[in-house]
């Protein structure tokens, strides 16, 4: 019999990260669902070549997931945002995606998502206190 132990640990090391990852990948894979995500980050560049805007994203199971886009303060209202997110989708459609979707707060850009037609499919209240979490989708064209 095996003494298993249960710890807390806030700076973990790769190799138990990686023993995670494995595990759930392995209970994918006998679902038919292989994960292998491929990134999809583009970046605005100023003059001197430092990132004033970014997407960070990646394509899986037909879908772009975009974890996070920002604007320098200073570069916006300027389009980049708009931008960058086009090109995420055109890249993700050439890539055979079929939708996106994406997380924002109420105090980011829940407005931005919304005015390029994006739809809220979740809400998390409270998350942080006195905000709302949104979840939301968009169908990208073929």
């Amino acid at each position: 019999m095996t003494r298993e132990t249960l710890k807390i640990e806030s700076l973990p090391n790769q190799m138990d990260l990686a023993a995670v990852s494995a595990m759930l990948n392995e209970h994918n894979a006998d679902q038919g669902l292989v994960y292998d995500p491929r990134a999809l980050n583009i970046f605005v560049r100023d003059e001197r070549g430092n990132v004033i805007a970014g997407l960070i994203g990646s394509t899986y199971w037909d879908w772009l997931r975009i974890s996070k886009l920002a604007v320098a303060r200073s570069a916006r209202d300027q389009g980049l945002g708009t931008r960058l997110l086009q090109a995420a989708e055109e890249e993700a459609s050439k890539r055979g995606c079929s939708s996106v979707f994406v997380d924002t707060f109420s105090f980011q850009a829940i407005n931005f998502y919304k005015s390029l037609g994006y739809k809220v499919f979740a809400e998390l209240p409270d998350y942080p206190k006195g905000h709302i979490r949104y979840f939301l989708t968009k169908k990208l064209e073929p």
